[in-house]
């Protein structure tokens, strides 16, 4: 309930919509026929928008996995639970130091021994295919909906006529708010060194590769991009690399599994594949307007990257972050925009910059930096010109 009423509150510690709102959203919501007036034309629900139903998708999967954001590991525990609980109370509230009552306390365990539960005592968990997470999600968007609806100010919006906008919208009203509060480890400000400076401060390039701390890494990663550089990020063999880029609004390429399918399973051909590669592409330059970071997963592999580069699909030119080099031109240019986006991203990067700015390139590997110079200088595009970012793992405990 808190959750649902943090997303129907964007402004205010309120709750649901007056009566009076409704009510008001009904009378507005009358059949045009019954006033003498011809009925408008109905919405055409986009039901081939895959993109945005996935988008929508991994938006409540991560509202999901903001309850398992203590150990991350695919389990909301009984502690984890009362602290994302307590955590939407604080931010509904905007009282960064209230607590749950001793009644809300009361309830909330009542409920969660209710639930499907593996362990015991005060061991107890469920997994994110329980009947909670999969009830949750399912429950949660009609109410969403409803607010949408009744709410003067908001969009109207549906799930099912414009998946995209609709979770574009419960992320940045919801979600984000919550993953800053849960996930602070990777979201907070970093001290202003070479490694973790935010990028405005940094005045002279770092010497690459760099050995970062992994609070530091969403600030080296911005330093690169500011001096022209796309990301390698080495893991030094800790996951909590993936888990984070896991957790951010990416467009995700996973290069495992392009190399288990093309390769291994031999269920995708290497021109599908790349198709595959294309559409992600396409996806982080214009995500309802937006951009978001193109992610690539390489895991544990050497996969040949530049074996898959393709003049318009997936040119060269995306691992330089140089604007001479990189800009919406060529993005339209190698038809990997529509005109639209491209006028809508001139226009942003003379003004706010918020838009093409969050767009970037970021590879990830699980490897240290010995592995990347014998394995990967061949394997990925611009490798002398990546910006390598070696993660402390002492700093991952």
């Amino acid at each position: 309930d808190l959750l649902v009423r943090r997303v129907m509150s964007p402004s205010k510690a309120a709750a649901k919509p007056a009566a009076s709102h409704r009510k008001a959203s009904a009378e507005k919501s009358t059949p045009a026929k019954a006033k003498g007036k011809t009925a408008p034309k109905a919405a055409v629900a986009k039901e081939d928008d895959v993109e945005g139903k996935e988008l929508l998708e991994e938006v409540l999967d991560k509202l999901c996995r903001c309850c398992d954001h203590d150990d991350q590991d695919g389990e909301i525990g009984r502690v984890e639970f009362f602290a994302t609980c307590e955590a939407a109370l604080r931010i509904v509230t905007k009282d960064p130091k209230e607590d749950l009552s001793i009644k809300q306390r009361k309830a909330i365990a009542a409920w969660w021994k209710e639930q499907d539960l593996v362990g015991s005592g005060n061991d107890t968990r469920m997994t994110f295919d329980s009947p909670f997470c999969v009830s949750f999600k399912k429950s949660i968007v009609p109410k969403v909906e409803e607010y949408l609806q009744a709410s003067e100010d908001a969009p109207k919006l549906t799930a099912s006529k414009e998946p995209r906008e609709f979770g574009a919208w419960m992320q940045t009203t919801c979600v984000s708010d919550l993953e800053k509060v849960l996930f602070p480890e990777v979201v907070k400000k970093a001290p202003a060194s070479a490694a973790g400076a935010d990028a405005a401060e940094v005045e002279t390039p770092p010497e690459y590769p760099l050995t970062v701390d992994f609070k530091e890494l969403p600030q080296s990663i911005a330093v690169a991009k500011k001096f022209g550089k796309r990301s390698l990020v080495l893991a030094s063999g800790k996951d909590q690399v993936e888990t984070y880029f896991s957790y951010q609004m990416t467009s995700a390429i996973d290069l495992k599994q392009v190399l288990g399918e093309v390769l291994l399973k031999k269920s995708k051909t290497k021109e599908e594949a790349l198709e595959d590669m294309c559409t992600s592409v396409k996806t982080s330059l214009d995500s309802s307007g937006f951009c978001k970071p193109l992610w690539i997963r390489m895991a544990n592999t050497a996969f040949a990257l530049t074996e898959y580069l393709h003049p318009t699909k997936f040119p060269e030119e995306l691992f330089s972050a140089d604007e001479s080099v990189w800009n919406p031109a060529v993005a339209l240019e190698k038809e990997l925009v529509t005109k639209q986006q491209h006028d809508n991203l001139v226009i942003d990067m003379k003004t706010t910059r918020k838009k093409w700015d969050d767009f970037n390139v970021v590879i990830t590997h699980t490897g240290d930096l010995d592995f990347a110079n014998e394995y990967l200088k061949t394997a990925l595009p611009k490798f002398d010109d990546l910006a390598i970012l070696v993660v402390d793992p002492a700093s991952c405990s």
